[in-house]
């Protein structure tokens, strides 16, 4: 499969929505800043991180010397080598579910982070840098830089308030040192951020419709899905704001026998020039990517692949980008339930 073959599908979506009457959901949009700036990593003669660490909730690779200091339910404090001479520190938190902060105004987020207003802190002032959205181990993200100003030191800290179905993790970065020594190890550490979150989504197809297609496999989505036909696609279902795609590979005829489901996504990779595969909350094998098509419309793109039998199946499930949130846990719930 060629990533060139997806264009055709998304003009067939947007067909499909043109021919409809019913108007998608409004959406707000959170305020947008200015681009952020990542500075480049710098290589270092010593380790930049240590093994992976974390719970049954989240996995991290911590700066070197980094040790846990403080541990509960929903709560992980992890504290330089050099403490309490150096304060530097890393948290981890659990919070209630809040996908509202995706769409909170940037003055309104800014209030909820300034801890000097809250007592939560022995700060003197708080300053903030930046506040951005980026995805953080395949869920989007509000992230934010910030100064803290205390007596006798200024933290530079990185916050990510990562936005699941089961909780928002925050992860929190606080450097100490003068010269900002631990910056370029807390952006390896936050990159190695893994989730796993449980109780979160569940195998729960009661509200769902059971779509059997004439290509030999079944799955479980929303109603009122449409079947049409895709050139390049074994199958096609869609309706004004989603679309599911199906291509299989028969594994006897393309030499794929032996070869295993993630050398599988391997390979797609390599050919088709798409991100790493990760599993989701659910095991399924994807990767996503965006794309946009003549008139400007972006679309959300999240890649299953599935091996059933004698195939390997590639499940490309879109829809429009304003309405990702609605939809990326759903598509990871329909991925799972693709039988023969």
């Amino acid at each position: 499969m060629k990533r060139t073959t997806l264009l055709p599908a998304l003009c067939l979506l947007l067909a499909i929505l043109s021919g409809c009457g019913s108007q998608p959901a409004e959406t707000t949009q959170p305020v947008q800043t200015q681009p952020h700036q990542t500075e480049p990593v710098v290589e270092t003669t010593q380790p930049a991180t240590e093994p992976m660490d974390g719970t049954e909730h989240f996995r991290l690779q911590l700066p070197e010397g980094f040790v846990l200091s403080e541990e509960s339910e929903d709560r992980w404090v992890y504290l330089s080598p050099d403490a309490p001479e150096d304060p530097s520190y890393i948290t981890v938190e659990l919070a209630p579910s809040q996908p509202e902060v995706l769409t909170m105004s940037a003055s309104d987020y800014k209030k909820q982070l300034d801890v000097t207003k809250t007592g939560e802190s022995d700060a003197l002032r708080f300053k903030l840098i930046d506040i951005w959205t980026e995805r953080v181990a395949g869920y989007t993200t509000v992230a934010s830089e910030f100064n803290l100003v205390y007596a006798d030191y200024i933290t530079h800290a990185f916050r990510y308030e990562v936005v699941t179905d089961y909780a928002n993790l925050i992860l929190t970065l606080s450097d100490a040192t003068d010269n900002n020594l631990w910056l370029t190890q807390f952006t390896s550490c936050a990159a190695s951020l893994e989730i796993t979150l449980s109780g979160g989504m569940s195998l729960d197809f009661t509200d769902l419709t059971l779509y059997e297609l004439d290509c030999g496999v079944q799955l479980y989505a929303q109603p009122s899905l449409v079947e049409h036909d895709a050139a390049g696609f074994s199958a096609c279902l869609g309706n004004r704001n989603a679309i599911i795609l199906l291509m299989s590979d028969d594994k006897e005829t393309n030499h794929l026998t032996g070869m295993d489901l993630e050398d599988y996504a391997q390979l797609l990779r390599t050919t088709n020039g798409l991100d790493k595969f990760q599993r989701d909350e659910l095991d399924n094998l994807y990767t996503t990517f965006y794309t946009t098509t003549e008139d400007g419309t972006s679309y959300f793109n999240m890649l299953f692949v599935k091996d059933i039998g004698d195939h390997f199946w590639v499940c490309q499930m879109a829809c429009t980008a304003e309405v990702q949130e609605l939809y990326q846990s759903q598509f990871s719930l329909w991925a799972s339930s693709i039988t023969d």
